[in-house]
């Protein structure tokens, strides 16, 4: 079975350990069903999501104007590559 190219919507809750279990999702994802890219989305105005995301070494890949709960708002997407994951992952 071919993996996706990109998989989007995948939470994940891990205590109070957030980065840890985002390192094991992001292991299985690249590792184990080889997908090629991961992207997260979140509103402009949630920090803490941004400063995790960017922990994780992931990068903001864009920005778009949409409607949520019939509020404008911006969201940015963050992304990681098969590539970016084999450069930071550690032994």
């Amino acid at each position: 079975m071919k993996a996706p190219a990109v998989l989007r919507g995948v939470t994940v809750e891990h205590g109070r350990h957030p980065l840890r279990g985002k390192t094991t999702v992001r292991k299985q994802l690249f590792d184990e069903i080889r997908v090629e890219r991961i992207e997260a989305v979140t509103d402009s105005r949630n920090l803490g999501s941004i400063a995790l995301l960017r922990r994780m070494g992931m990068t903001q890949d864009k920005t778009e104007q949409t409607w949520f709960k019939g509020s404008a708002c911006t969201e940015y997407t963050f992304a990681m590559s098969r590539r970016e994951w084999l450069s930071v992952e550690q032994p």
